[in-house]
Formats: structure tokens, C-alpha cells, sequence
């Protein structure tokens, strides 16, 4: 979706996004040191995983994960699960009612809602509203919407933003276990 600028005539409108020029190819891909992500010096982490996600293009080069662009990927969250701007709800709905919906989309199993809900620690907060949430809950929300189709690859941007201490041990045990099933992560690092 385009981004949003304010016109002072016209009120609101939209701006069409412009191709990274510095983007030439973006890649996940499996090699013998792990997992990497290639990427023009001048383009940021974020404009990076954007466009390996389809949400902003790039003006030369592919993006693929496993050999795929993401728009191909049917049921995308059961592959790729993904959080790039941290819980990504509409502050008046639950953690549980937002789940519900994304599991609906991708034909995800309605159980899995509980269960990444427990599995985030947010169990005890699921009916409450999103928008009541701490920077904390809302990333920890936005792990939450990555793991729910059990994705066999996750892109995260910045998961350990807004986390205490304790949180940033857990998201990096929870990481360490997700690989240790077999599952790939890509977290780039702070520069």
C-alpha cells in the first residue's frame, strides 16, 4: 500500500512508492556459514526486508526466499513469518481477535492462536487491547503473528526493540529453538 502524506490543500493522499535505486539484488538463501541476506551497501536493514517481502520494490535484481518471491508463495505465513514495525494491530483489537483473523487468512489451525499466545507470554493479555500494550507486548504480539503458521523461515527487523533484559534472553532462546527445529531466521544486526 502507498505511503501516506498530508497535502495541506488537499488533505490526505497518496504518494506512489519510489524503487530503491540502490537495491540490486536481495537473496535469503542457505549457504555454508548459514543464512544470508545480501545487500547493497547504501540500503538500510529495513528497506531491505521490505523488499524481500514485496512491500517496497526495488528498481533492478530479485528478492527470493528459497528460491521464490514472496508474493508467489501461497498461504505465505506457513513458509516466511515475518515482523517488521513490531505488533502491526489496530490498537482497538485484542492480541487474540488480531491473531484470529491472520489464521484465518492463511488457513491456519484456530488452536495455533492459544498456542503462540502462550508460547510469546501474552496469554494472560490476549483479550486485552493492543493499543494498552507496552512497546514490549507489542513486539513480542508482533512474534506472535511470525510464528503462528509455524513458518519454516522468519524475518524479523529489530525483534529485541522495546524487550527488557529478560525479554532479549527469551527472544534469543526462542530463536535458538526455532532453529534447532530446522527453521531459519534472519535478524540483521544493528550497524
Amino acid at each position: 500500500m502507498p505511503a501516506s502524506r498530508h497535502d495541506q490543500r488537499s488533505g490526505p493522499r497518496q504518494a506512489a512508492r519510489r524503487p530503491h535505486r540502490s537495491a540490486r539484488c536481495v537473496v535469503l538463501r542457505q549457504d555454508g556459514a548459514g543464512d544470508r541476506v545480501r545487500r547493497s551497501q547504501r540500503l538500510g536493514k529495513s528497506s531491505t526486508l521490505r523488499i524481500l517481502l514485496g512491500l517496497d520494490r526495488s528498481e533492478s535484481g530479485t528478492s527470493t526466499i528459497a528460491g521464490r518471491r514472496y508474493q508467489t508463495i501461497r498461504h505465505p505465513l506457513t513458509r516466511v513469518g515475518s515482523m517488521l514495525d513490531g505488533a502491526g494491530a489496530h490498537p482497538m483489537r485484542t492480541a487474540r481477535a488480531h491473531l484470529g483473523w491472520v489464521a484465518a487468512s492463511n488457513r491456519i489451525p484456530r488452536r495455533r492462536v492459544d498456542e503462540v499466545l502462550e508460547q510469546v507470554g501474552l496469554a494472560d493479555a490476549a483479550r486485552r487491547r493492543v493499543g494498552t500494550y507496552s512497546l514490549g507486548m507489542g513486539q513480542r504480539l508482533g512474534l506472535a503473528t511470525a510464528l503462528l503458521g509455524e513458518p519454516e523461515y522468519l524475518v524479523l527487523d529489530e525483534p529485541v526493540n522495546g524487550l527488557d533484559p529478560e525479554g532479549v534472553r527469551w527472544i534469543r532462546g526462542l530463536l535458538r529453538r526455532h532453529a534447532d527445529m530446522g527453521a531459519r531466521s534472519c535478524c540483521p544486526a544493528t550497524s
